[in-house]
C-alpha cells in the first residue's frame, strides 16, 4: 500500500485529476517519451525516479546539452523505473517557500497537526523541517483541502500523512 502512495507516478495523476499542480509535469514510460519531452519543453527541467525523496536520485537539466552528460543516468533510471519517470520544469530559482502540512486521516474527518516549513538547499536537497507556530491561513486552507480529498487517491488508508509543497513566483 506505501508503495502506491509513495509513487510520484500516481501522486502525479492524482494531482492532474484534480488540478493541484501549476508546475507543468509530464510522466515518461521509455526513453523514446523522454527524449521527445526533453526536446519540446523548455530548460531547466528536472528528471525524477518514481520513488526519489527529498531530491535525491534526481536529475537537472539546466540546459538541453545537459542531455548528452546524463544519458547513461538516464539509462540507469529506465532501468531501476520500469513503470516510468516525470519530467517537471524546474522552478528552484523561483521557490519561495517549501512547506509541509502534517494531517491525521480518519474515516469521519481529515485533521490538520501541524505545518512544517521544510528547509531545502539551492540544489532542491531536504535538509530538515521547523514546525510553524503562526501560519499562513491561505496556505493551512488549502493543505486542508487537499487532505480531504486524499480519500479520492486512497480511500482505504487512515492514519498519518504529509503533504509537501512549495511556493514559486
Amino acid at each position: 500500500h506505501s508503495n502506491f502512495i509513495n509513487s510520484k507516478l500516481n501522486q502525479t495523476r492524482w494531482k492532474e485529476s484534480l488540478k493541484l499542480s501549476k508546475v507543468k509535469t509530464i510522466i515518461c514510460l521509455d526513453k523514446l517519451e523522454l527524449e521527445y519531452t526533453i526536446s519540446s519543453m523548455n530548460a531547466p527541467m528536472v528528471i525524477k525516479s518514481e520513488f526519489s525523496f527529498a531530491g535525491r536520485g534526481n536529475l537537472i537539466l539546466k540546459s538541453k546539452i545537459d542531455t548528452k552528460e546524463f544519458e547513461k543516468r538516464i539509462e540507469e533510471i529506465f532501468k531501476e523505473n520500469p513503470k516510468g519517470i516525470l519530467v517537471e520544469e524546474w522552478v528552484e530559482e523561483n521557490r519561495i517557500q517549501d512547506f509541509s502540512g502534517l494531517f491525521e486521516l480518519s474515516s469521519e474527518k481529515t485533521n490538520l497537526v501541524a505545518i512544517t516549513e521544510m528547509l531545502v538547499d539551492k540544489s532542491g536537497v531536504y535538509r530538515g523541517s521547523m514546525i510553524q507556530k503562526n501560519f499562513d491561513q491561505e496556505l493551512a486552507d488549502g493543505l486542508q483541502e487537499v487532505a480531504n480529498n486524499s480519500k479520492s487517491f486512497t480511500a482505504s488508508y487512515s492514519g498519518p500523512i504529509s503533504i509537501d509543497g512549495f511556493r514559486f513566483n
